[in-house]
């Protein structure tokens, strides 16, 4: 998906193109499986994140519209994933 979106930024251009790169996220989609099941996968990605916790889903917003409001970043992959890339 980088890939594609650093070529679609070249091809699309003067549109931007952008990639958003989330790490995993304390949304709807983990409150609904069993509290075993989400704290043992937290604690997991804690262990391999420099943050030690997941994302809210409001900073993963926040990282969208960031990508939405700077108007001179195209082709770019933004990585809000608590530091997991740096590991």
């Amino acid at each position: 998906l980088e890939g594609l979106a650093r070529g679609l930024a070249v091809e699309l251009a003067p549109r931007r193109v952008n990639c958003l790169s989330p790490g995993t996220t304390d949304s709807t989609l983990w409150q609904g499986r069993p509290a075993q099941v989400r704290e043992a996968a937290y604690q997991q990605w804690g262990k391999l994140n420099v943050l030690q916790r997941p994302a809210t889903v409001e900073e993963q917003a926040d990282a969208a519209l960031f990508l939405l409001d700077n108007t001179h970043m195209t082709g770019n992959t933004l990585y809000c994933d608590g530091g997991y890339t740096l590991r």
